[in-house]
């Protein structure tokens, strides 16, 4: 997916034999809906507390990493939502490591898009310039 983002002007993402979506890099992930919220518990016991504050600051369920201590989120709003996430994370007095805001990858809106994993080549395609 890393080759098909710097290579290709126009993606084809194919599922089951059907084109899904087509576009740029740029096009596919804003229909994701934006933005990804991360944030990097310092304690894993707030893993949960902080996918709940998180949830309500996003669009659909927070994505929880308990082995990177990690919970991501698609959003909107970019820096709005930022701020509001670290107060709110703060008012619980959720330690954190860190905590921002990034564009979603390629393999995330495959994933979005089909609801497979990447590692099924024969239901991806991409296509070049």
């Amino acid at each position: 997916m890393e080759e098909a983002e710097r290579l290709a002007h126009r993606i084809v993402v194919i599922n089951t034999g059907t084109v899904i979506a087509e576009g740029t890099a740029a096009e596919l992930k804003g229909r994701m809906g934006g933005d990804v919220l991360v944030a990097r518990v310092a304690d894993r016991a707030d893993l949960g507390r902080a996918g709940a504050i998180m949830a309500s600051l996003g669009e659909g369920a927070p994505e929880v990493d308990p082995d990177q201590q990690r919970v991501s989120l698609p959003v909107r709003g970019g820096t709005e939502v930022l701020i509001a996430a670290g107060r709110r994370l703060a008012d619980d007095r959720i330690a954190l490591d860190d905590l921002g805001i990034r564009r979603p990858s390629l393999d995330e809106v495959f994933l979005s898009l089909t609801g497979t994993a990447d590692s099924e080549p024969q239901r991806r395609h991409t296509a070049g310039p």
